[in-house]
Parts: structure tokens; sequence; C-alpha cells
């Protein structure tokens, strides 16, 4: 039988956890969106929920899609008093993502998706792991995933998802390799003991494509006829040992994590 990870569950113990170090001191989260698309939205709405559940106080600027760069520059250089500063990405296509992301700074920088705190992270030098990393750890160390000699397949190169999962594998001793959504993903995702999917492709992955007793892992969300869609089509929970679901899986431990990486950071600063 297998495991469906109960994400809503595990970020609420997470929470119980959280709100004792709240009551001790209250962090204030930024969070800048740019004309937020659908899933974006759903995001939002369930980080506000969970700062509210938790005691943090978060302060949401949204600018609309005539903003510029300049404007999410300006953005960033006021939430630079909070302790902690979502840049929630995607932004449209002409914001100049790379400056936005060149000018947060690490120590503000909850997602570890800015330029400084994702250099941090490449060499090793950084203290938090990216929030769906952080899920993922979550998940494998409740369930005694083994990473070590296991064959890991990304699916995904993004800076959210993929990229930071397919380093992090490696370096729990996962023999990985990490392919886009358009590769040729036959070989390797059927070979696989693990998949972590990140490429924002509903149903990409079929339970014919990988092997029984597989561990999927999927944080590829995007919306699939005004609902919230995983790359794993649902039907691979019938095959896989340890399978999460979207909505409901990765999502809700991610933004837990998120919320542990911004009182460490405020920790941190005081």
């Amino acid at each position: 039988m297998s495991i469906i990870v109960d994400g809503k569950g595990i970020a609420q113990e997470l929470a119980h956890a959280m709100q004792e170090r709240v009551r001790i001191s209250v962090p204030t989260l930024a969070v800048l969106s740019v004309a937020p698309n659908f899933a974006t939205q759903k995001y939002l709405a369930i980080k506000e929920r969970y700062a509210n559940d938790i005691g943090v106080h978060m302060v949401r600027t949204e600018l609309a899609d005539t903003a510029t760069t300049e404007d999410v520059l300006a953005a960033i250089e006021g939430a630079k008093s909070h302790d902690g500063i979502v840049l929630q990405l995607p932004f449209p296509a002409h914001i100049d993502t790379a400056r936005a992301l060149a000018a947060l700074p690490a120590h503000l920088d909850v997602d570890v998706i800015g330029a400084e705190a994702s250099e941090q992270y490449a060499r090793g030098g950084a203290s938090l792991l990216p929030p769906v990393v952080g899920a993922i750890a979550e998940i494998a160390e409740r369930h005694h995933v083994p990473f070590q000699d296991a064959k890991v397949c990304v699916i995904g190169k993004g800076r959210l998802v993929g990229a930071p999962a397919a380093l992090w594998a490696t370096r729990q001793g996962g023999i990985v390799t990490t392919l886009g959504k358009d590769d040729n993903l036959s070989d390797a995702v059927h070979d696989a003991d693990i998949v972590i999917l990140g490429a924002g492709s509903p149903g990409l992955l079929t339970p014919l494509m990988v092997r029984s007793g597989v561990t999927i892992f999927d944080a590829g969300t995007s919306e699939d006829g005004g609902r919230l869609a995983g790359d794993a089509d649902p039907a691979c929970e019938g095959v896989a040992a340890l399978f999460t679901p979207v909505p409901g899986g990765i999502g809700p431990i991610a933004v837990a994590k998120l919320f542990q990486n911004l009182l460490d950071l405020a920790a941190q600063s005081r």
C-alpha cells in the first residue's frame, strides 16, 4: 500500500512548534508579487493563512503588470526593514528577474533564491534549505526514504525546485539525473528509485513510466482547468511506495519551511 503524504498535517505539526517561538518575538515577512497568476495567488493565500496561524506579521505588496524593474527594485529596498522578504515568482517577462534576485540580501532571503543566498547554498555554506528542498528532506526523514546510492531522477531544472533539489539529493549520496520536461524521460524515469518533479507540466509522469515501489516527490504545481495540478498523474499513487499529492503534499510543508527560515533568520539578526 502506498504512503500518501499528508502535507497539511505535517505543516500543522510544524506550526505548533513555531507558535512557541513567535510568542517570544514576532517577526515580519514582506511578500512582493507582480501581477500574480492563478497558481501564485493560491500560494500567496496559503502563506497568508499560515502567517496568521502562527502569529507572524505578513506584509503583502502586489505590483500591477505595468510595474517596471525599477519599481520592483524600489519595493525590495523598502522591504529591507522586515525580518524576511519573499519575491513571489514568476514575474512578468518584462521584469528583469535576475536584477531583482541580485538585490535580495541573503540575511532576508527566506526562499534561498536570491543571487547571494543561492551562491552560498551552491557552495555548501548556507545555513538554510530552500523551502521545497526542506519539505522533501522533512518527508524523507519522517518516512525513512534513503537517498544514499539511490537512483534519483529530477525532472525540471528551475531555481525553485529542480536545481536546488538535484544539488541536495547529490549531497545526500544519491545518483542524480536531471532532465527537462521535453527530454527523453523514459529510461531514467523507469530506472529511478526516487523521482522529484518540478517541471510545472500537469500529468507529465504517468504510472506506466515508473517502476512499482518508486518514491515520487511532486512539487510541480501549475493550473489545469482552474485547479492546481501536479506533474504526476494522480494514478501514480497506485504504483508508488510513497507519493506526495497536489495539492496537499509538498506545498503546505514548503510553506512551513519558509516560515521556519524566517524565524531562523530573525533569530540570527538578533
